[in-house]
């Protein structure tokens, strides 16, 4: 990673699991870290000491509850008064599954606000701030459930639809700043398991019969012919831009 010495960083979510990791990496780099999440005293300050260990200069805590426009705004305003957020990572996000005809209001809007309205928010609010620098860099956490559907989790697979999408209209709207724009992109895990199923599919029966009546491998011409690539497999953003985002 480059280094990120006198770059300040808030990543949304970071007390444990991916949104901790990757606070941890940043702060390796010399960032300032900013770290956020729903925590008791002693978990926020082991996070905390977590990255300065790690070896961020300056590491504070915010606890901004991401359901909340006016606790994220004060957020936004805290960080950029202790130096500015250069760098952008919203992590933060519940889930909870049922079907549709079991999800009630509440559990809609709360998905919705903390996967969702959460990171319009801190983007919209960090974004002109970035551009205006000249240097600005958000990466905003989806799902393989911003690319495909899956049962029993309508509002869960609508807020990751609607990150992914957000992400490609910052990326067009900040293409020409000094900002990275942010654009969501399968994680390697998620493509090495999707070409693992691929190999392991076996021939058409065609194919197969044919390989037994003639004692020889078939040529690729009489394989199944392939479909058009899925809009799910494909590469989101650009080269110009270099997506940064990423998908778990």
């Amino acid at each position: 990673m480059s280094d990120l010495s006198g770059k300040t960083a808030l990543v949304t979510g970071s007390v444990q699991g991916i949104g901790l990791a990757v606070a941890r990496s940043l702060a390796g780099a010399g960032a300032r870290i900013a770290v956020h999440g729903l925590a008791t005293a002693d978990e926020a300050e082991a996070a905390v000491a977590a990255m300065r260990e790690a070896g961020a200069p300056e590491a504070r805590f915010f606890d901004a509850d991401m359901r909340d426009v006016a606790a994220i705004e004060a957020m936004m305003a805290t960080v950029a008064d202790w130096g500015a957020a250069d760098i952008l990572v919203n992590n933060a996000g519940i889930q909870k599954t049922a079907s549709l005809a079991e999800a009630d209001a509440a559990t809609w809007d709360a998905i919705i606000s903390v996967n969702l309205s959460g990171v319009f928010h801190t983007m919209r609010l960090a974004l002109p701030a970035m551009a205006e620098r000249g240097y600005g860099r958000v990466i905003n956490i989806a799902s393989v459930h911003g690319l495909v559907a899956s049962v029993n989790k309508a509002p869960y697979v609508a807020s990751k639809f609607g990150v992914v999408g957000m992400s490609k209209v910052a990326a067009l709207e900040y293409a020409a700043a000094g900002s990275r724009p942010p654009a969501a992109s399968r994680s390697t895990a998620s493509r090495r398991a999707g070409r693992k199923r691929r190999l392991s599919r076996p021939r058409s029966r065609r194919v197969q019969q044919s390989s037994a009546a003639t004692g020889t491998r078939p040529s690729p011409t009489s394989w199944p012919k392939k479909t058009a690539h899925p809009p799910h497999l494909r590469p989101l953003g650009n080269r110009r831009t270099g997506p940064v985002a990423v998908q778990h």
